[in-house]
């Protein structure tokens, strides 16, 4: 949030088709597509682009900034929401404190954890709008009828094992010597 009360949340188009379509809230990336995340965002705000490094194992969060060597930290894979929220302190830092990145005084209530949702909202909306070719609903289908499979097998196991007293195997080996 701006001095001013408003709020300057800019997800530009090369941020919205960075990602293939994926479905529901996972959005995990790995550190080099941090690197490509906050590359874009930096542009789109005139800054110098954070550095991407591991967080070390005695901090206890998700991720962190580090506004000394101006460097987000994070695990293996962060959801990106959590990449939004660290580059909103690295946007503060180098515009002098203009942003108000603060998390002392909110949590999720902080200037830092609104400004990614409102960021992840607009990237969201993007995603949610785009056009599911044929091929991707398809291979969601077949997914979905495997699983099922999956589940009726499991399912005629149980009442297998229940009726006969023998394992699944037993009662199969026996069905195909007959």
């Amino acid at each position: 949030m701006l001095i001013d009360k408003t709020w300057d949340i800019r997800c530009p188009e090369k941020l919205k088709e960075l990602f293939p379509l994926r479905y529901g809230f996972y959005y995990k990336i790995n550190m080099e597509q941090a690197l490509q995340v906050v590359t874009i965002l930096s542009t789109a705000y005139h800054i110098s682009i954070p550095n991407i490094g591991r967080i070390p194992k005695y901090l206890k969060c998700n991720a962190a900034y580090d506004s000394k060597s101006k460097t987000i930290l994070m695990y293996n894979r962060n959801h990106l929401k959590s990449i939004f929220h660290e580059f909103y302190h690295h946007l503060d830092n180098e515009t002098n404190g203009k942003y108000n990145s603060d998390d002392n005084r909110g949590g999720e209530t902080s200037n830092s954890w609104i400004f990614a949702d409102k960021l992840w909202e607009q990237f969201i909306k993007y995603k949610s709008t785009a056009i599911i070719p044929e091929e991707i609903k398809l291979q969601t289908r077949i997914k979905l009828y495997r699983k099922l499979l999956r589940v009726i097998r499991d399912i005629n196991a149980l009442n297998i094992e229940e009726t006969t007293g023998k394992s699944v195997n037993e009662t199969f080996k026996a069905i195909s010597m007959e």
